[in-house]
């Protein structure tokens, strides 16, 4: 079953009262398995359905679990360590590779797994030694989860019954072919998405992978398109300034929600005459109020002022755990305990 789901129409409670359904209809939840593509997605599943039993994760934690449960078929040592971005970058940093490209590499690299992107020479030089570095401290980094897990999928699909799958849209080719190999060979599979959400077409997303699945399973997409989160402003907003995009599938989508306030867009001169105006503006009741931020930079400078203003607030929860700077200064120093002579760990 392929879902279409529109902007604010409820993807994750569509996925949440499917697998309910399922269990009421006499489904063992043991044998249902829910893959999302975060942690707090994850988290809401089982928070909505109020139960443990319900295999949930993201797809990265479940190709993690599979290769430390079949890590000698991956051809992985046991206790393999996984590179997170700052593990990657010194490595990188270690073949030489200017500190203003890393980034732009470790892309490519993702694009040269997932989609067959073709490097320069020089940068398939690079790949190597990098791919070497990691073997060596017996480590994988975030793609490889997906390309060693990937063989391995058909040793364990008959630990469930049925599979659903959240944020489709974001799902690449090899992660789907993945999956498929996971719902065979009962075909118990749903996926819900919206080919108009895809953000990670950077690291190999397609969104097109909904169409694979429509062609794949011959199913025709139940759409929802009755956006629930938004105000109809909001709505026409954003709608206007998607129109422009391609659509693969065709969806009327409304929003009925109406507000007392308009869509603004304004200006400033610099971040504390912006800070300065969301403060005057700030009318309603505190606990009524939010504000959304592109970077965690700019949410830190906001806090402050606020702070200093006398305004009580509440960072969402934006950042992992493993961010945090004292959290990731111990791990790394476990790293050291566990190699000593792990040059990356230790710079």
């Amino acid at each position: 079953m392929l879902v279409v789901a529109g902007p604010g129409a409820g993807k994750t409670f569509c996925l949440t009262a499917r697998i309910q359904h399922l269990i009421d209809k006499g489904f063992n939840p043991h044998r249902i398995c829910a893959l999302t593509f975060t942690n707090r997605a994850a988290e809401e599943i089982a928070t909505r359905l109020n139960t443990q039993e319900v295999w949930r994760g993201t797809i990265h934690s479940f190709c993690l679990q599979l290769l430390r449960e079949l890590h000698e078929e991956a051809g992985l040592r046991k206790g393999f360590g996984v590179a997170d971005e700052d593990y990657q970058r010194v490595i990188l940093s270690r073949l030489r590779v200017p500190a203003d490209r890393r980034g732009q590499l470790l892309t490519l690299f993702g694009r040269h797994r997932f989609q067959n992107y073709r490097l320069t020479p020089n940068d398939q030089r690079l790949f190597t030694e990098y791919k070497s570095w990691l073997a060596h401290r017996n480590m994988v980094d975030f793609d490889e989860l997906i390309t060693r897990a990937e063989p391995l999928s058909s040793r364990i699909a008959d630990r469930w019954d049925y599979l659903l799958v959240d944020e489709f849209q974001d799902v690449n080719a090899v992660q789907y072919d993945f999956l498929k190999k996971l719902a065979h060979p009962r075909n118990n599979f749903f996926a819900v998405g919206d080919d108009e959400q895809s953000i990670f077409a950077w690291t190999g997303a397609d969104p097109y992978v909904l169409v694979r699945f429509k062609r794949d399973y011959e199913v025709e997409p139940i759409v929802l398109d009755k956006n629930c989160r938004c105000s109809r402003q909001i709505f026409h907003t954003a709608r206007r300034v998607l129109a422009q995009n391609p659509q693969l599938f065709q969806k009327q989508l409304t929003a009925d929600r109406e507000s007392s306030h308009e869509v603004e867009a304004r200006t400033f001169r610099d971040e504390d005459e912006e800070a300065a105006w969301i403060l005057d503006d700030l009318t309603a009741p505190w606990g009524e109020c939010a504000i959304l931020y592109r970077k965690h930079r700019v949410g830190e400078y906001i806090e402050g002022r606020l702070l200093r203003a006398g305004i009580p607030c509440r960072p969402a929860r934006g950042r992992s755990l493993m961010e945090d700077d004292v959290i990731k200064y111990v791990v790394t120093a476990l790293r050291v305990v566990r190699h000593p002579d792990d040059p990356v760990a230790l710079e």
